[in-house]
């Protein structure tokens, strides 16, 4: 049986973890934000997101939380990505699979701390980038450095140039996520290939 928290642990490294050991060696996963099955046979992707998980899939899938969902109802989901904490109605502390949780705004001391405490398996950076300068980068440096966790970067494809995957990989993201029902499967390919090219810099310099 296939087990997501396996997977993070059996391919965690300094900067995060990688696909499955049987793939090609890529340095960032791909979590696939999807509307239905069809999109992963569309897309290849290490895992997938859905509102509402699919009966036959035999990929890693998660679930984002809703307010209606119930700690019972989440089993068969191989992790669960909570977007609004107000949403969520059961103790997550008693959920077995895997967790991630959405950052969508500056973090204060303060949350930073909480959020350590609660020791997600993984986050996903979902602040808006307007560009890739250098103080940009220092301040979301500054947010994923504090927190020690797997973090993956929102990226929305209208905008997005794949060729700063290197970048990404080296200010310690361990993965991104893309919105399957805007993406094209040119730009999908941009981005697979792409990640392939990714190499470990040896200055180490972020």
């Amino acid at each position: 049986m296939k087990n997501f928290l396996d997977m993070l642990k059996r391919n965690n490294t300094g900067l995060g973890f990688n696909s499955n050991s049987n793939q090609t060696n890529e340095k960032l996963l791909i979590f696939g934000i999807a509307e239905n099955i069809k999109n992963e046979t569309t897309f290849d992707c290490d895992a997938y997101i859905y509102n509402k998980i699919p009966i036959k899939s035999a990929n890693y899938t998660g679930k984002f939380v809703s307010k209606e969902d119930q700690i019972n109802q989440l089993d068969k989901a191989d992790f669960i990505v909570i977007n609004k904490t107000s949403d969520v109605d059961f103790n997550v502390f008693n959920y077995d699979n895997g967790i991630g949780l959405i950052i969508s705004e500056k973090i204060n001391e303060e949350r930073q701390n909480t959020l350590e405490s609660f020791d997600f398996d993984f986050l996903i950076y979902d602040i808006n980038i307007d560009s890739y300068n250098l103080e940009e980068i220092f301040k979301i440096k500054d947010t994923i450095s504090n927190i020690h966790s797997n973090w993956i970067l929102n990226i929305h494809s209208k905008n997005f140039n794949s060729n700063n995957l290197q970048y990404i990989y080296d200010i310690g993201f361990a993965g991104i996520s893309i919105d399957l029902s805007t993406m094209t499967n040119k730009l999908f390919k941009n981005i697979k290939s792409e990640i392939i090219k990714i190499e470990d810099k040896k200055n180490d310099k972020l």
